[in-house]
C-alpha cells in the first residue's frame, strides 16, 4: 500500500461509505466524483470495475489488517452489498457479470448501459444526474475553479462532492510525515497512479485552505494540527510562485521550499514569469526558452481544453516563424494544456458555410497552408510536440515540423472525413512525403500500393492510439522521437532542435511527386465503387474519397509528368471548399458540434 493506494482507496472507500450514509446511488456518485471534481471519467465505481472489486476488496483488506491504529478503520470496512458481489464473481469489466456497471445488448442489437441499485441489489437503466452545478462545472476548465465551485454548490452534486473532498483532504493532512515527508509527493502520487488533475493539497489550496479548514471544523472534521500552524503562522497557502519557481509548504521546517525536480522539466508558466513572451494574442504565444529557441504555445480561450486552429493560433505561428527566422535558430510548437489540437474551429466553418462565404472558407484555407508549409520550409529547425488529441490540423501542424517529439500517449488522426471533409492544411502532401520517401522515381505499379496506404489511413479518418501506431500509420516517421514523460517533453524537443541547428540545418525545398493521375483515380474509383455496392460506405462517403483519390493520384496528369507540390496544396484546397458547400457535409459537421460524434449519412 503505497502513497496513492494509501489515500485513493481510502478516498473510494470514504466515498461508498457516504453514498450508503448519505443515500445516494451508484450513477449518481460517478456524475460528481468524475471530471466534475477534475478525475477520470471513471469516476469512483468506474475505476472500481476496471481495476476488479476482488483486487480492491484485498487491498481494502491489507489496510484494514495492517493499520490497527488508523482513524480510518471504519471506513476500510466492506459493505455487505460489494462482499456479495465478490461471493458471486460480480468483479468489474474482467466478468460477463459486470460489476456496479454493465452493458447489455437489447433485441434490437441496441446498447443499454445498467448500474446496480445497492439497495435492491438489481441493475437498472443508468440515469443522468440532474445538478446545476454539475451543468456549471462542465463549461469551467480550471481544474481548481471547476472543484470550487462543485463544492461551493447547495445542490444534491455539491453536498456530497464537499463531504468525499473534505474527508480525502483531512485524512490527507494527517498521513504526512507517516507515509511521506512532503506534500509534494502525496499529491504526484494521487496525480499520477489515480490520473486526478490536482492531488489533495492542490484540491485545497484551489478551495482556500483557510476557508476550507473552517468549514471542515464546523462539521467536526479536524485536519492535522500543522495545517493550522502553517495559517497561524500567516502562510496561507500549501503552494506558492517564488523567485526561482513553484515552491510547497515544508512542515518539517515551518517554511517554503523550492519543489524539487529535475532540470530537464521545462515549464512554460514559469518561464513567462521569468522571461515576458516575445508575441501573443489570447490563443497562442511566443516563448523564448533560452538557448536560441522559440517555442509556439496554444492556450485558446474560447476552448482551452482542445485548442482548435483558429485565426488567432495562425497569426501567432505566422509571427513565430518570422521572428524565429530573423532572432532565433530554433522553433518549438508545444504547450502543456490538456489536450495539444483536436482540429480546424467546426463552429467557426460552419457559419461560414451555410452562410455561403466561399471567398472567407478560401482564404482561410491558403492562411492554413502557408502556416503549415511555413513551418515546413522555415531557414531554422521546427520541431512539433504533440500529445493527447492530435487531430485534423493538429496532425498537420505536428507533420510539417522536421522532427517531432511526440508523447507515448498521442492520438493523432487526419480524421476530416468524419465531418464530410479532406484534410486542407497540407495533410495530402506530409502523408505523399512519407508514403513516397525513397520511391519518387519508381515505375506506377511500385507506387500504387503506397499511395494506397496513404489512401486508406486519410480515408478511413485512421487515428493512432498511440506514439508507436501513429509510427505505422505514418503520421510520424521512423526517426521522430517518442517521449515517455510529459513534464520532460518541451526539454527534449528543444534539445532537438538545438541539434539541428548545431549541425547546420538546411530547409527541404519544395518536393515534386510522380503521381498515377487518371489511372490511380480509375483504380481508388473501382474499389469505392464496390464498396458501395457492398453497403460498406455511403453515397456520400464515396465522393469524399473520391475527392482523396483525386489528390493523392496528382488530378489529370499521367506517371510521367512530375507534380509539384503547390498543385496537390491547389487540388487539396478544391476539394474542401466543394465539401463545404454539400448539405450532408454540414449535417456530419452540425452532428459532431452536437453530439460528438460523427454521422454517417
Amino acid at each position: 500500500n503505497f502513497v496513492g493506494n494509501r489515500i485513493g482507496v481510502y478516498g473510494i472507500m470514504a466515498t461508498i461509505h457516504a453514498m450508503m450514509e448519505m443515500d445516494y446511488q451508484i450513477d449518481e456518485v460517478d456524475a460528481v466524483t468524475g471530471p466534475a471534481m477534475a478525475r477520470p471519467r471513471s469516476a469512483s465505481f468506474g475505476t472500481t470495475d476496471l481495476v476488479g472489486l476482488d483486487t480492491m476488496v484485498h487491498v481494502v483488506g491489507t489496510l484494514r489488517d495492517s493499520l490497527p491504529d488508523d482513524e480510518g478503520q471504519p471506513v476500510f470496512k466492506v459493505p455487505e452489498f460489494i462482499e456479495r458481489m465478490v461471493s458471486e464473481g460480480m468483479l468489474g469489466r474482467k466478468t460477463k457479470k459486470g460489476g456496479f456497471f454493465k452493458r447489455e445488448k437489447g433485441p434490437g442489437g441496441q446498447k443499454t448501459d445498467l448500474v446496480l441499485d445497492w439497495k435492491t441489489f438489481s441493475y437498472r437503466p443508468k440515469e443522468k444526474m440532474d445538478a446545476p452545478s454539475l451543468k456549471e462545472t462542465k463549461k469551467i476548465h480550471d481544474p481548481g475553479q471547476r472543484i470550487k465551485r462543485l463544492v461551493e454548490a447547495d445542490d444534491r452534486a455539491g453536498r456530497f462532492a464537499w463531504r468525499v473532498i473534505r474527508d480525502a483532504l483531512a485524512y490527507s493532512s494527517r498521513r504526512l510525515g507517516e507515509i511521506s515527508d512532503t506534500i509534494v509527493d502525496i499529491d504526484n502520487a494521487l496525480k499520477w497512479g489515480f490520473n486526478w488533475e490536482l492531488g489533495p493539497f492542490e484540491t485545497w489550496d484551489a478551495l482556500g485552505v483557510a476557508a476550507a479548514v473552517e468549514r471542515m471544523k464546523s462539521e467536526g472534521v479536524k485536519p492535522a494540527e500543522w495545517v493550522e500552524e502553517m495559517l497561524a503562522a500567516g502562510a496561507g497557502s500549501f503552494y506558492r510562485v517564488g523567485d526561482g519557481g513553484r515552491e510547497f509548504y515544508d512542515a518539517t521546517k515551518g517554511a517554503y521550499a523550492a519543489v524539487p525536480r529535475p532540470s530537464t522539466f521545462l515549464v512554460l508558466s514559469e518561464i513567462k514569469q521569468r522571461t515576458p513572451e516575445v508575441f501573443g494574442n489570447d490563443g497562442a504565444s511566443l516563448v523564448d526558452l533560452g538557448d536560441g529557441v522559440l517555442c509556439v504555445e496554444f492556450h485558446s480561450a474560447l476552448q482551452p481544453k482542445l485548442n482548435p486552429i483558429d485565426d488567432q493560433i495562425m497569426e501567432v505561428v505566422l509571427k513565430g516563424i518570422e521572428i524565429a527566422q530573423q532572432d532565433f535558430r530554433g522553433l518549438v510548437v508545444h504547450h502543456q494544456g490538456e489536450q495539444f489540437c483536436a482540429g480546424a474551429n467546426l463552429l467557426m466553418l460552419l457559419g461560414a458555410a451555410q452562410s455561403q462565404q466561399w471567398k472567407g472558407i478560401d482564404d482561410m484555407v491558403r492562411r492554413f497552408h502557408a502556416m503549415t508549409m511555413g513551418l515546413r520550409h522555415a531557414r531554422v529547425p521546427v520541431v512539433t510536440a504533440p500529445f493527447g488529441f492530435t487531430f485534423g490540423g493538429g496532425a498537420e501542424i505536428t507533420m510539417s515540423g522536421d522532427r517531432t517529439c511526440a508523447l507515448a500517449e498521442t492520438y493523432m488522426g487526419l480524421v476530416e472525413v468524419g465531418v464530410g471533409l479532406v484534410p486542407a492544411g497540407g495533410g495530402h502532401v506530409f502523408m505523399l512525403d512519407r508514403v513516397l520517401a525513397g520511391q519518387e522515381d519508381e515505375p506506377l505499379l511500385s507506387n500504387l500500393p503506397f499511395l494506397r496506404h496513404a489512401f486508406e489511413v486519410i480515408a478511413m479518418a485512421k487515428v493512432g492510439t498511440s506514439a508507436d501506431e501513429a509510427r505505422e500509420y505514418r503520421y510520424l516517421r521512423p526517426y521522430d522521437h517518442v517521449e515517455m514523460n510529459r513534464d520532460q517533453q518541451l526539454w527534449t524537443a528543444k534539445r532537438m532542435a538545438i541539434a539541428m541547428a548545431e549541425e547546420g540545418y538546411m530547409p527541404p525545398a519544395p518536393a515534386t511527386y510522380h503521381l498515377p493521375g487518371n489511372e490511380g483515380i480509375a483504380t481508388f474509383k473501382m474499389m469505392l465503387h464496390n464498396l458501395k455496392l457492398t453497403h460498406y460506405i455511403s453515397s456520400h462517403d464515396e465522393k469524399i474519397a473520391g475527392h482523396i483519390a483525386n489528390i493523392l493520384s496528382g488530378g489529370d496528369t499521367t506517371i510521367n509528368n512530375p507534380v509539384p507540390q503547390q498543385h496537390i496544396l491547389d487540388l487539396e484546397r478544391e476539394a474542401f471548399l466543394s465539401l463545404c458547400g454539400e448539405p450532408k457535409t454540414q449535417e456530419r459537421i452540425q452532428y459532431m458540434l452536437l453530439n460528438n460524434k460523427p454521422l454517417r449519412n
